[in-house]
């Protein structure tokens, strides 16, 4: 299945280390990818019927103030809307990333 807006989380990733390298001083060592994917601060339901469900969760990723060229905390924005398959007990059967933008 294709996302929406044609973006993965390696787009997200590339366009990650493109920001960390204009925002961050060179001896800053960038978030990996599993990192980043611990970084989420919100989540909220944006459509269910019981079977299935949107879900669109917020990733806030720190660059320290020591880390920045401003001298300033600085942060990274993404959002990832999911599509998640639920059993007939309410578990969740699978998850599908289905769009992927920045903030």
């Amino acid at each position: 299945m294709n996302n929406l807006n044609g973006c993965t989380f390696t787009w997200v990733y590339q366009h990650y280390l493109s920001w960390f390298s204009d925002h961050a001083r060179s001896d800053a060592i960038p978030k990996r990818e599993e990192e980043i994917v611990g970084a989420h601060s919100y989540n909220e339901d944006v459509f269910s019927d019981g079977h299935i469900s949107l879900n669109r969760v917020i990733y806030y990723v720190p660059l320290k103030q020591s880390e920045a060229k401003s001298g300033k905390p600085e942060i990274f924005g993404f959002t990832e809307l999911n599509l998640l398959e639920e059993d007939s007990s309410g578990d969740i059967e699978k998850i599908t990333p289905v769009e992927y933008a920045l903030l």
